[in-house]
């Protein structure tokens, strides 16, 4: 545990850093480039970070604050320091991530759901 920080913010540090490698390697695993043989491992280290916040909170971690872990969006000190026409183009890329992944996300649950042709 890092000095001043709570268990429940070590847990969820943890919960962070679990969940991220595991949904950075399914992705990379989906576009033929991850560690399948690692995914076992990886949702095993994040289900004992799950488990150790609940120890710690008696609790399992909120949907407010997975969403806020698993939140890919360029923070708003990073977007400060860009010029406008670096924020416009920023902002640009973050919709194009995010339609990006919800084309993903369908097409995983109906590979026949999403037609772009």
């Amino acid at each position: 545990m890092s000095k001043g920080e709570s268990p429940r913010e070590e847990a969820l540090r943890e919960i962070g850093r679990s969940v991220r490698a595991l949904a950075a390697n399914l992705l990379r695993v989906i576009r033929g480039a991850g560690r399948a043989d690692e995914i076992e491992q990886q949702t095993i280290d994040l289900l004992h970070a799950i488990t150790a916040h609940r120890a710690a909170t008696g609790y399992p971690p909120s949907a407010h604050d997975l969403t806020r872990i698993l939140d890919i969006d360029y923070t708003p000190e990073f977007m400060a320091r860009l010029s406008e026409g670096n924020q416009a183009l920023a902002h640009a890329e973050q919709r194009i991530v995010r339609g990006c992944l919800q084309v993903v996300a369908s097409r995983l649950l109906d590979p026949s759901s999403v037609v772009c042709f």
